[in-house]
C-alpha cells in the first residue's frame, strides 16, 4: 500500500486508457477494506436542480469502491454529490453541520449492501455550516466507504 501511494504521489498526473491526462487533487487513507484513495481533477460537469458541479474522480484500492464527487459551490455552502451508477448521497451543510442529507439506490438490492446505522452517524461529521472544497472532498471519500457493511 505505501509503495502505490508513494508511486502515486511521484507522478503528479495518471494517464487514462484513452490517452488523457488527470491530476491528482488530493489522496488519503480509509479505515475500511476500501484502503488507500486518490482523488482526481476531471474535465466532466453534473447537472443536477439546474446547477452544474464540477467533478472529481475517487480511485480506492479496492476498486469497486471507485466514484465521483460532484462539488457545488454555493453562497453559503458547497454542495458534495458522492456518486457511482449504483448511488448517490447528497452531502451539505445546514444549522447543525456538514453531513450526509439525502441517499438514492438505483434498486433495492443495492440499498442492502449499506448499513442504515452508519447513515445516522454521518449526519453531522463536521459541525461547522460550511464546507470548503478541499477539506470536505477528503472527508466525503474517507467516509463514504464506511457506509458499507462489512
Amino acid at each position: 500500500m505505501m509503495m502505490l501511494m508513494a508511486s502515486l504521489l511521484a507522478v503528479s498526473t495518471l494517464l487514462f486508457a484513452d490517452g488523457t491526462t488527470a491530476e491528482i487533487y488530493l489522496t488519503g487513507t480509509t479505515d475500511t477494506p476500501a484502503g488507500a484513495f486518490i482523488v482526481l481533477n476531471t474535465d466532466e460537469e453534473y447537472y443536477f436542480n439546474g446547477n452544474c458541479y464540477e467533478v472529481y474522480k475517487v480511485q480506492y484500492e479496492d476498486h469497486s469502491k471507485d466514484m465521483y464527487i460532484a462539488v457545488y459551490t454555493g453562497k453559503d455552502c458547497n454542495s458534495f454529490i458522492a456518486y457511482n451508477g449504483q448511488f448517490t448521497f447528497f452531502y451539505s451543510c445546514d444549522e447543525e453541520g456538514f453531513g450526509i442529507r439525502k441517499v438514492m439506490f438505483s434498486h433495492p438490492d443495492v440499498q442492502q449492501a449499506f448499513s442504515p446505522q452508519k447513515f445516522s452517524c454521518q449526519s453531522v461529521l463536521c459541525k461547522k455550516r460550511s464546507a470548503e472544497r478541499k477539506p470536505a472532498i477528503a472527508t466525503v471519500a474517507t467516509f463514504v466507504p464506511e457506509l458499507y457493511k462489512i
